[in-house]
């Protein structure tokens, strides 16, 4: 059985013929062998207009795929009901109201230059919308090498987990921000409070205002 740093090195060297872009996400999404990952069904993105997370929908606004930009991890993208049921409509979900109302005024990023996303792709295929711990480690040692693919295609400047799987993996705390390196990219990391868990909107506008310093840097986005 191979090391973590022989594997590690693998990926690394395997990431130079990897898609940048958009195309570089669905390449990772599919090539999930997906008879490992008995909790959740596979989907595809739907092409609907409005924007929601990945893999659900596209994950982001504007024609052009925003490579160095901010890429948002949450947890994962409801359970297979919701998404049968689900209509090409704005999200009523506290969570996507709370992101869209703080995220870009606070940090002054344009929407056009986030891509939101999720660290378990696939749906629930439980009547449970979110996903818990504890996963088979198959699954998400699986979901792990599809995160680090989809960072290797986005190049993001910035990387904000709001879910707890990111967060795992990155072995952050919540609100902990600082540089990291990830199959080789460098990006700054920031453990965000969740904008729709009680007692933290506080919180999360502020983690909303270091995205923008992270992303513009802090003399720029003063200036603003």
């Amino acid at each position: 059985m191979e090391s973590d740093a022989v594997s590690g090195f693998k990926r690394m060297i395997e990431k130079q013929t990897k898609p940048i872009g958009y195309a570089g996400v669905l390449s990772a999404l599919r090539s999930i062998p997906w008879d490992l990952a008995k909790e959740v069904t596979p989907i595809e993105p739907r092409a609907f207009k409005h924007l929601a997370f990945f893999p659900g929908r596209k994950g982001y606004s504007g024609t052009d795929f925003p490579v160095h930009g901010v890429m948002l991890v949450g947890n994962n993208y409801d359970n297979l009901d919701g998404w049968n049921k689900e209509k090409d409509e704005e999200s009523a979900s506290p969570t996507w109201k709370r992101l869209r109302a703080i995220t870009f005024p606070v940090s002054k990023v344009p929407c056009e230059r986030f891509w939101f996303t999720n660290y378990c792709h696939g749906v629930m295929r439980s009547k449970h919308s979110r996903y818990e711990f504890p996963p088979r480690i198959r699954t998400l040692l699986e979901f792990r090498r599809v995160f680090e693919e989809c960072v290797v295609a986005t190049q993001p400047k910035v990387i904000v987990s709001l879910g707890g799987f990111a967060r795992h993996y990155l072995k952050f705390e919540r609100g902990e921000a600082k540089p990291q390196t990830i199959m080789g990219h460098e990006t700054l990391v920031l453990a965000a409070y969740h904008p729709a868990a009680g007692g933290t909107l506080d919180k999360f506008k502020e983690d909303a205002a270091r995205i923008g310093r992270a992303y513009f840097g802090d003399a720029a986005w003063e200036a603003m």
